[in-house]
Formats: structure tokens, sequence, C-alpha cells
């Protein structure tokens, strides 16, 4: 066995904290993520610092801000001359390898294959671009531009299939290296094709529940329109079908006897509005869309803790690299927290978390979140989340200006040093 731990990085695409069991909700069935979250440590706030898929990956690839990295859009391609976690856990002995959508090499922005001096140092690759749309019958390829392997019936499935004979076959090589494994499905991204058999928890009841859910909301994007209540039940579907494929790869590990020996991470790259207050799908700095869910467990990390202040996925990298012993790069602009995954180390809840995406930036500080201007940093919304979790009221105009500042100032000083120098 490898002296140190094997990495297995499992992350979904749209899927929202509050869409899940050990998220709060008391609708979506998800029992292998909850026992997961159980036997390890569950953040309760964990944030996606740029709620969009293709800038979320730049910031786990690189662990660099999108304005940093200039990865600020969907279809955007990873430089190449930014350091990355699968070259770093290359050159410390790992074995790295990613499994599924990759959706971080440019165009064209569709289903297709990833030539290898695009795929970030993964040398060990199975995957796609992206727009597996209907989420049936789509590819994915190897090294071979013209030999794609099929993905008969529904890709979740078919994805999963391949982890498990690659996760299978790494684990019987002869003196193996450790392996740091990314798993990325795109379920359960919308439009969802819900399979049958994983749909009897929503059907005939009422899936409308939360205070600022829209009940009139209708979603009408990729050729599909459907009321709240059908898009929620295809939606919760395709969760609790990716929440038994996510325990097909926990079997797996304890079938191969490597368990006990593998730091296994299972998260989201961004959330879904699911009709709260009248919107779907992401890109928003509402806690729908830019809180996702995030379970640890393995050597080394505490067990059945849960963590109640933010952390974020720019912090992804150096934690990953010092859960596993690897050197982290100079350039990461996180702050790794595997101190406190280990339980060495109290999370510090008033430690700022910020965020940016189009023409919006923001702060999140302990229950505090100030939206903002790209721009210029003027404020735009303020939400205390203490008083109001679900964000049905914007503070911004009857709190005095005295008490933002604090949290405006850190604000302005991440604009300056991270946004502003890519606007002049």
């Amino acid at each position: 066995m490898p002296d140190r731990p094997n990495l297995l990085f499992v992350f979904a695409d749209q899927l929202g904290a509050r869409w899940t069991g050990c998220g709060g909700s008391h609708v979506v069935q998800t029992p292998r993520l909850d026992a997961l979250a159980d036997e390890g440590v569950y953040c309760e706030r964990a944030y996606s610092n740029s709620p969009v898929c293709t800038p979320y990956r730049g910031m786990l690839l690189t662990g660099r801000y999108p304005s940093q990295t200039g990865i600020r859009w969907n279809g955007t391609a990873l430089p190449d001359d930014v350091p990355t976690i699968a070259e770093a856990f290359r050159a410390s002995g790992y074995h790295p390898c990613w499994i599924g959508k990759w959706h971080i090499s440019g165009a064209p922005h569709e289903e297709r294959w990833i030539p290898p001096d695009q795929r970030g140092g993964f040398r060990d690759f199975v995957g796609w671009e992206s727009h597996h749309v209907d989420h049936m019958d789509g590819r994915v390829w190897e090294d071979d531009p013209d030999d794609s392997i099929e993905l008969a019936g529904h890709e979740t499935d078919g994805l999963t299939e391949i982890a498990v004979k690659r996760l299978r076959s790494l684990a019987g090589t002869t003196d193996r290296r450790p392996f740091a494994a990314f798993v990325s499905y795109q379920a359960p991204h919308p439009p969802c094709t819900a399979l049958p058999e994983y749909a009897s928890p929503y059907e005939d009841r009422d899936l409308i529940d939360e205070p600022t859910a829209d009940p009139d909301a209708v979603y009408d994007t990729w050729d599909e329109k459907l009321d709240l209540q059908e898009f929620r039940k295809r939606y919760y579907t395709e969760i609790t079908h990716l929440d038994n494929s996510i325990g097909c790869l926990l079997d797996l590990l304890e079938e191969e006897g490597l368990a006990e020996d593998t730091i296994v991470v299972v998260t989201s790259d961004h959330g879904e509005m699911n009709g709260c207050h009248g919107l779907f799908d992401k890109g928003r700095f509402y806690e729908e869309s830019i809180r996702v869910p995030l379970a640890v467990r393995g050597p080394g990390i505490d067990n059945g803790r849960r963590i109640e202040a933010p952390v974020s996925a720019i912090d992804l990298f150096p934690t990953l690299c010092d859960l596993c012993d690897v050197d982290s790069v100079e350039s990461v602009s996180g702050s790794s927290f595997a101190a406190e995954l280990a339980g060495c180390e109290a999370v510090d809840s008033e430690r700022p978390h910020f965020f940016e995406h189009d023409d919006w930036i923001g702060i999140v500080r302990g229950s505090r979140k100030l939206l903002a201007d790209r721009a210029d940093c003027s404020p735009r919304a303020y939400y205390d989340l203490d008083v109001d979790s679900w964000e049905r009221t914007d503070l911004l105009s009857s709190t005095d200006e005295a008490a933002i500042e604090p949290l405006h100032e850190q604000l302005q000083e991440w604009h300056e040093s991270v946004v502003a120098p890519t606007m002049e």
C-alpha cells in the first residue's frame, strides 16, 4: 500500500447544497452522500467563488480566482503557463487521472475530444469537453479523436462504470503509486433526463415548500418548458440517481480494500436556483447558486463533525495538497483548511470569502454577505444570513453605512489586488 493516501475527488455539475439531505433538504433523497458526511466532515457553508462551470474548474485546477487566470466564462481555455493540481500531484509521486466532463479547453464548446496538451497535466484522461445535454447516449474519449467510447444509456451510469474500472485498475497495479482520481459528472445539470427507477420519492407529492420558491416559475431553457413541480421532480430524480453512483464508487473502494487509505471528497461546481426567487440556473450570488455540498472522509480526517464556518472552492487546491502531503504551488490564492478537517484547528468564522461573476463581485464574512459592482466596487445588496437565511430582504438601504463599511473595505482591497489589475 502507498505511504500516502489516495485521493478520490468526485464533483457534480449544478448540485446545490440545499438540494441534498446532508444540506438540510427533507425532500431530496441522498443516502450515500449523507452517510459519507456522517463518517467524515461535512462543511455546512462551502461556497463556489464563481458559480459557473468553467470558472469553477479553473479555480479547482489552478487555485486562482477567475480574474487572475482569465477563466471568467464558460468556454474559456485553461492557460498553458499556470501550474495545475495535476502537475503538483504528479511531481510529488502521485498518479493523477481525470474521468468525465472537462469543460475548460475552450472552443468549440461542445461534445468532443480533448487534445493531450489541453488536459491540464492529466496524462491519464478519459472525458469530453461539454454538452451531453440530455444525459443519454453520450461519448467520451481517451487518446484517439476518432475512437470514442459510447456511454450506452444514461451518462451517469456509463461514466460510473468507466470510473469503477479505472479505479480497480489503479488499485491492482503492482508497486503502484498513490492515485489522485478526479471524477467529474455532468448530472444533475438540467435539462434532466430522469430515470423512472429513481423517481419514486418524488411522485405524487408537493415539492415546493421553500419560503422564496415561486410556484409560478417556469423553466424555459434547452428547448424545454417545465413548471416548477415538474422541473423539481426531474432534478431531484437525477440527484438521487447521482447519489447512487457515488455509492458505487464508495463500494468499489471497500471491495478493493482502499477505503481506509483513500481521502474521499464529494462536492459540486455550483448550485441551482431551482425556482427560488423565481429563478433557475446558476451564476447568481444567492445561496442556492453559490453554496455547494462538501463532504470529506478518510485517513487524517475528523469523524462525524460539521464545520459551520464558511470555506470556499479557491481553498481546495492547497487543502488537497496538504491532506496528501503534496507540495503546493506559490501561485495559489486560497488557504488550506486541512488542519480544520483533521480537527486540529477551528475554522476562522470571520475569514472573508470572495466571489466574482459577470459584472458582480461579493464577500461573505461570518453571517454577512455584501454584493457589489465589479467595475467600481459600489455596494449593490446586503444580507444577514443569521436572521434571513433565504435572503428574502435586501438590507442595503436600511442598514447604517458605518455597519457595512468594514466589509466593504475588505471587498475593496480584494477588488484592487485581484480584479482591478485585469480591468486596466
